[in-house]
């Protein structure tokens, strides 16, 4: 069983539910037995304070959350080796379902707790682009379609798939007005009043838009992957004076539509935004207006409300507005890097 199921959603559980419902009244870590030794759970129990009380610098609004889980979570474990447990109707715990389509296969195992490494994990890397609705929707014929001809199946279900994807959505960052996230196909869906794009060529270089006037475009000609979260740092510095001048000519900036966009949606199209969120918006999600504002942004270290330092407890708060908002975002370590440097290093 991967660490993610075993560790890493077992803790998160164990951080909400004493957010939501106290230490005293939390039901405590749950963890697989026949995985997690005694010892190990001792040690990951002991480290729970600490990560409670990091969960709690996000300033995450928990109030939406609080209304909608009225019981705590429990994380329920099955492998093909373990039935499904007996969960009464009337539990008084949220079962969260960690299923892991690993067998324990003694002898060729590439781990210490004998789990298959990659059986069924990173999804983006064999899925070809079918999606958990799209696989529900055809589950039988694709279960009885023969490996070869599986790729070109799903080709034809997603491109005949009468609901676009919501992966060619923008999503907005919430508790701004105006910062979207989304993919290069995300950039037709909306009235955009500025478009910062990542991408080694600008696809609005020769489109044509009728009569609709064109949006203000910053373009980063970065690549996908490590070299593009590398080349980023040498273009972000781009970006506070692009926005600066774009808030600045008009009376009402927080309601300006800006898009961020990368062939994905989800890595340098989140790295940018999240320069942006640290730079140009206060606390409440609005853009900085005032000229002084504007000015203190020559200085990053002096930005946020005129005096506090942007350190990375300050870029995991505005991290925490992306990451709620938009539970695909996912930047690489290197873009998150390169975010680092020119927040803080300069």
């Amino acid at each position: 069983m991967p660490d993610a199921l075993s560790k890493t959603i077992p803790i998160w559980c164990a951080i909400i539910n004493r957010l939501l419902f106290g230490e005293n009244q939390s039901i405590g870590l749950h963890t697989p037995e026949a995985v997690v030794g005694g010892s190990e759970h001792s040690q990951m129990e002991a480290r729970l304070d600490a990560f409670v009380s990091a969960a709690k610098l996000l300033n995450l609004d928990l109030s939406t959350l609080r209304r909608q889980l009225s019981v705590q979570l429990r994380p329920v474990f099955l492998t093909p080796d373990c039935p499904y447990p007996n969960i009464p109707a009337n539990a008084s715990y949220h079962p969260i379902i960690c299923l892991t389509a690993s067998h324990r296969v003694h002898g060729e195992e590439n781990s210490e707790n004998n789990y298959i490494q990659g059986a069924g994990d990173d999804s983006e890397g064999w899925s070809h682009g079918l999606t958990p609705s799209l696989f529900w929707q055809h589950r039988e014929s694709l279960m009885s379609t023969t490996e070869g001809e599986l790729t070109s199946l799903i080709r034809r279900l997603i491109t005949n798939d009468p609901q676009p994807s919501q992966m060619t959505a923008a999503t907005l960052i919430h508790p701004t007005t105006s910062i979207y996230i989304g993919p290069l196909s995300s950039i037709p869906s909306g009235s955009w009043e500025a478009i910062i794009v990542c991408n080694t060529t600008n696809p609005l270089a020769t489109s044509t838009t009728g009569t609709a006037p064109r949006p203000t475009v910053l373009h980063l000609p970065v690549p996908q992957g490590k070299p593009g979260s590398r080349a980023l740092r040498s273009h972000l510095h781009l970006l506070p004076p692009f926005l600066r001048a774009l808030f600045q000519s008009t009376s009402s900036a927080k309601n300006l539509k800006l898009l961020f966009t990368c062939p994905t949606g989800t890595d340098l199209a989140v790295g940018i935004a999240l320069v942006a969120l640290c730079l140009l918006f206060d606390d409440q999600g609005e853009p900085y207006r005032s000229r002084d504002q504007a000015a203190a942004l020559e200085k990053p270290s002096e930005a946020v409300g005129g005096a506090k330092n942007i350190d990375k407890a300050f870029i995991r708060r505005r991290m925490a507005w992306i990451t709620t908002a938009k539970t695909d975002a996912r930047p690489s370590r290197e873009t998150l890097q390169a975010v680092n440097t020119c927040l803080i290093g300069r």
